[in-house]
Formats: structure tokens, C-alpha cells, sequence
């Protein structure tokens, strides 16, 4: 039996033809219809209203965003100090704890949080050497 050259009627493609000759044929293409005045304004219209919606909304998105990046610099902050605050009273409760296992008397206060070391003197320079 031989292969019949009849044409499939989904692609078009001829049934008996191997797979690798089958990308090659192509088919006739149609030349775009004119499109009406109407529907390329109507396009254009659409394109343009898009455009300047985008750059509405952009803004708006902005001056919202500065709102938020603003409360959350408020909140951070709050949490920083919240969590000095914290840091500062464990500290306190583990060197009162260190000093009653130890034995000392003495007992950390708030005061000592705010006590300044006093700065390291400078070296002086060398007259000696010259």
C-alpha cells in the first residue's frame, strides 16, 4: 500500500509527509484589512487614558507610601528604645543576681545606667627622644 498524499483536514498538512519536512511549508498569509478611523482613534484614546491613569495612580502611590515609611520610622524607633529598656533591666536583674550569689552588697541602680566613664587620657608625646 502507498501512502496517500491526501492533506489532514485539521492542519492541512499532507498525511504521508515525514514530521522533519512538515515545518517547512507554509501557508498563505492574509493581508491585514484597513482598520476604520473609529477604531484606531478609539486605540489611541485608550492608549492615552492608560498612560495619564498610570500617572495618576503613581502619585498617589508615592504620597501614600511617604506616610507609611514615616509611621514605621516612628515605630521603629519606639521599638528601639523599648528594646534598650529591656536590654538595661536584664542586665540590672543579672548583676544583682551575680552580686547576691557572690555575696557583694552593693545593688545595680538606674543611677549607674547614666554614670559616664570619664575619657582616656591622651598619650602625651615623647620629648626624650630628640
Amino acid at each position: 500500500m502507498a501512502a496517500s498524499n491526501t492533506a489532514s483536514p485539521v492542519t492541512g498538512i499532507p498525511t504521508g509527509m515525514p514530521r522533519s519536512r512538515q515545518s517547512l511549508i507554509t501557508f498563505p498569509t492574509l493581508l491585514p484589512k484597513k482598520v476604520s478611523p473609529l477604531i484606531r482613534f478609539c486605540r489611541y484614546v485608550a492608549l492615552t487614558a492608560g498612560i495619564v491613569y498610570g500617572f495618576r495612580r503613581l502619585r498617589k502611590l508615592k504620597a501614600e507610601e511617604i506616610i507609611i515609611q514615616e509611621h514605621e520610622r516612628k515605630i521603629k524607633h519606639i521599638r528601639r528604645v523599648y528594646m534598650s529598656q529591656e536590654a538595661w533591666n536584664t542586665h540590672k536583674f543579672q548583676m544583682n543576681f551575680l552580686a547576691q550569689e557572690c555575696g557583694v552588697t552593693g545593688v545595680v541602680t538606674d543611677a549607674e545606667r547614666h554614670f559616664k566613664y570619664p575619657a582616656k587620657p591622651k598619650p602625651t608625646e615623647d620629648i626624650t627622644s630628640e
